[in-house]
């Protein structure tokens, strides 16, 4: 009887070890420790095919994605209109940021009407962000410093964030 509790104890150790939720985790580990800011990624261009990319998905599920002046003034790069499906995106921006806000952006498109209030719907958005952009945890991890008392959300929504991300990569 013993080893077969062993065994069912290194079965669920097993189980939990490969669905471990590991990316999220680091980037939690990584928000708890560093200063809160933007994230910043390259200002050049080579983004381009995967934002038409993300932005054709958006389009795909009815989202209209637009870019505008002025948003940077207003102290954002990007904001979601859920309705009408909308997504708006500042124009000075360069494509590899464009690409980083629209995946956030869409991060907050597409998650669960429950998870739409402040925090935890940046949290949310910032981590499908950093699943689907893969621009290093430490970037993300600034703009979700801001959130410490909500970075819960990445482990109790882990399923719908890495559903997110995988439709939008």
């Amino acid at each position: 009887m013993k080893k077969i509790y062993q065994i069912l104890l290194l079965v669920l150790t097993l189980h939990l070890a490969l669905a471990f939720p590991w990316r999220l985790a680091i980037l939690g580990v990584e928000a708890a420790n560093v200063r809160p800011g933007l994230t910043r990624v390259s200002n050049d261009d080579s983004f381009y095919w995967e934002t038409m990319s993300l932005e054709s998905k958006m389009i795909e599920v009815g989202y209209t994605v637009e870019y505008v002046d002025g948003l940077m003034a207003a102290g954002a790069y990007g904001r979601t209109i859920y309705q009408p499906h909308k997504i708006i995106i500042e124009r000075a921006l360069h494509w590899n940021e464009r690409y980083l806000v629209l995946a956030h952006e869409a991060g907050h498109a597409l998650s669960p009407a429950y998870l739409r209030q402040e925090p935890e719907s940046e949290v949310f958005a910032e981590a499908v962000a950093n699943l689907v952009c893969r621009c290093g945890y430490r970037e993300n991890a600034r703009y979700l410093a801001s959130a410490r008392g909500s970075l819960s959300t990445l482990f109790w929504y882990y399923p719908d964030i890495y559903r997110v991300a995988a439709f939008l990569r």
